[in-house]
């Protein structure tokens, strides 16, 4: 990700990052989560995430928190996201993001792919990408940053880019 002045933001030495899990979020998917950040985590050999399940409901938007949403009704005004990521910074220092998941357009599978379903924790190892900063990729077609993610496809491993990408930010 870059600021307006073309410079790379990230949360430095901010971590690990605090994210909540809005209620909304099924508790069921807690683990695949987890695994999904465990990949982000096994790279740069270090924690990066917290999660932490909310108290209440609150909406998305900037509060000085960091909320993982599963939205059904979706509220945006695409039916074709499956996420959105929604980063706020300060110069080149992350201080807020969101991610919330479309649950009303879209149907995910953890272990059996199901017809028109997404792989979960592919999609939650590209949203936590963008939680640490790293933008899509259009080069490297086994990226976890691609713009999109297929139906029934799993791709929640990084790939030597997406290793360089985050190894660039944060070692």
């Amino acid at each position: 990700m870059q600021n307006s002045f073309g410079q790379r933001v990230s949360w430095k030495q901010s971590l690990p990052v605090k994210v909540y899990l809005d209620p909304s979020f099924p508790a069921q998917y807690e683990a695949v989560l987890r695994a999904a950040a465990q990949r982000w985590e096994d790279v740069l050999n270090r924690s990066l995430f917290i999660f932490e399940r909310a108290a209440q409901v609150s909406t998305p938007g900037k509060d000085n928190r960091n909320v993982l949403y599963w939205q059904n009704p979706w509220k945006e005004n695409d039916s074709k996201l499956q996420a959105v990521s929604s980063l706020s910074w300060h110069n080149t220092q992350l201080t807020e993001g969101d991610v919330k998941i479309d649950a009303q357009y879209f149907s995910y599978f953890v272990t059996d792919p199901g017809d028109g379903k997404v792989h979960l924790e592919s999609l939650l190892v590209h949203e936590l990408g963008h939680l640490l900063g790293l933008t899509h990729m259009s080069d490297d077609k086994a990226s976890v940053m691609l713009r999109e993610l297929g139906f029934n496809l799993k791709r929640d491993i990084p790939t030597a880019e997406d290793i360089a990408h985050i190894k660039c930010e944060y070692n």
